[in-house]
C-alpha cells in the first residue's frame, strides 16, 4: 500500500513538472544554447568599459534623476568636497545638497517597504550594494516604481528590471527621493503606512456594533467569524507592508548573499580543458575588460569583476538561471573569478563553477609548459 502511494505521489510529481515546463515554454539549456547566450552576450558586453568607481556614484545618480525630472546636469557640476565628501562617495546629505544646487528638491526617507514603494513620487536615489555578494552598502543608484515592479538604473543610465523583493534585498533602507519641488514625500509615505491600519480597525468597529446591537447568542457566533477577518487582514498587510510576498525568496537569497557563505564548486585544469573543448558550459573571463582585449579562451564572455550589481543584472536579463557556468580568472593565484562566482550565485544562477586554473595554465598547457593535474 505504501509503495502504491509513492508510485502515485511520483506520478503526481512528474506531472506537475511537465505541466509546468510547458506554462513556462522551457527549454533545457544545452551545448547549442549555450552559443546563443555567448553570443548575446558578447554583443551586450562590447559596450561597456572600465569602471569609473564608486566615488562618483552619487554625483552621477543626481544627474540621472535630474533627468527623469526632465531637468539637466553634469557630474562636473559637482567635483567639489562640499557634494563628494571622500573617495568613497557621497552621503545622503550630500546627495540632498547636490538637488538642491541643480534646482530641485530631496527628501531623505528611510525605512521604506515595499508598500510604501508604490507611492513614490519622484526617483528614489537609493543606498545599495555596489554587488549582490557584498556585505556593505556602498553605491547609490537611481530607482523608480512602476505596475510590473522596480526599474534600476545603472551609471550609465542603462535601466534594468527586477522584482519589489530583490530590490529589498539590496536596499539599505536609506534613500533620497527627488522632485522639481518640496511635495510632501514624507505624508505621502505616512498615509500610506495608515492605510493598512485603518483597514483593520474598520474591521474591528464593524465586529464591534455587531456585538452590541444583536442578540447575544447571534452576536457571539456573528463576532466569532468576524474576529477572523482582523487577523487575516494584519497578515496580508504586513505582506504587503513588509515587501514582495510573491517573490520573497529571490529577495531573501539577494539579502543574505553575503552572510551565507555557500561554497562555489572547483574544477581542475583537466576538467576545465575538456569543459572549454566540448562548449557545455558557458565561459566567463572575470579579469579585467583590458586584459580580456589582450586574448582569452575562444567563446569566453567577459564579465569582469568590476561591474556593479546593477550592471551585471542589465548584462544578464535574459538569460536562463539554469545554464551552467565555469569562471576562471587570469592564475590560480588571482581572486577575481570567486568574486564573479558568487555574484551569479546571488542572482540565483544555480550551476556555477570555478576553474583552479586561469587563464595563464590554461595557454601554458598547450605551450607544453603546463602539466595537467
Amino acid at each position: 500500500m505504501i509503495r502504491r502511494s509513492e508510485r502515485q505521489l511520483k506520478r503526481i510529481s512528474t506531472l506537475a513538472i511537465m505541466l509546468t515546463l510547458i506554462a513556462t515554454d522551457y527549454t533545457p539549456v544545452n551545448a547549442g544554447n549555450i552559443q546563443e547566450i555567448a553570443s548575446g552576450l558578447h554583443k551586450k558586453s562590447d559596450s561597456f568599459h572600465e569602471s569609473i568607481g564608486n566615488g562618483l556614484c552619487g554625483a552621477i545618480s543626481v544627474c540621472t534623476a535630474l533627468h527623469l525630472l526632465g531637468s539637466h546636469a553634469t557630474v562636473q557640476d559637482f567635483y567639489s568636497a562640499r557634494f563628494i565628501g571622500s573617495c568613497r562617495g557621497s552621503t545622503a546629505e550630500q546627495i540632498v545638497s547636490m538637488l538642491k544646487h541643480s534646482g530641485a528638491a530631496g527628501t531623505l526617507v528611510s525605512g521604506i517597504g515595499g508598500w510604501e514603494l508604490r507611492f513614490l513620487s519622484g526617483p528614489l536615489i537609493a543606498s545599495v550594494r555596489s554587488r549582490a555578494a557584498s556585505p556593505e552598502f556602498d553605491h547609490w543608484c537611481v530607482v523608480i516604481r512602476d505596475e510590473q515592479g522596480i526599474i534600476m538604473f545603472a551609471d550609465d543610465g542603462r535601466p534594468v528590471r527586477m522584482t519589489v523583493a530583490e530590490f529589498l534585498g539590496l536596499w539599505s533602507g536609506v534613500g533620497v527621493v527627488a522632485s522639481m519641488k518640496d511635495d510632501n514625500t514624507l505624508l505621502h509615505f505616512q498615509a500610506a503606512r495608515l492605510i493598512p491600519f485603518s483597514a483593520f480597525f474598520l474591521v474591528a468597529a464593524i465586529a464591534g456594533l455587531v456585538r452590541h446591537f444583536c442578540r447575544p447568542e447571534t452576536a457571539r457566533m456573528k463576532t466569532a467569524a468576524l474576529s477572523v477577518v482582523p487577523v487575516c487582514a494584519v497578515v496580508l498587510s504586513g505582506m504587503l507592508f513588509f515587501g514582495d510576498p510573491l517573490n520573497h525568496s529571490a529577495g531573501l537569497r539577494a539579502a543574505t548573499a553575503a552572510f551565507t557563505g555557500k561554497s562555489i564548486h572547483e574544477v581542475p585544469l583537466s576538467e576545465f580543458i575538456d569543459i572549454v573543448e566540448s562548449g557545455t558550459r558557458l565561459l566567463v573571463d572575470a579579469r579585467r575588460r583590458v586584459d580580456y582585449e589582450d586574448g582569452s579562451i575562444s567563446n569566453a564572455v567577459s564579465i569582469p569583476m568590476n561591474l556593479s550589481g546593477v550592471e551585471l543584472r542589465w548584462l544578464l536579463d535574459g538569460v536562463p538561471r539554469d545554464t551552467p557556468i565555469v569562471v576562471f580568472c587570469q592564475s590560480q593565484a588571482c581572486p577575481y573569478d570567486r568574486i564573479v562566482a558568487e555574484q551569479l550565485d546571488a542572482m540565483s544562477f544555480d550551476d556555477v563553477v570555478v576553474s583552479v586554473a586561469g587563464y595563464r595554465e590554461y595557454t601554458g598547457f598547450f605551450a607544453g609548459e603546463q602539466e595537467v593535474h
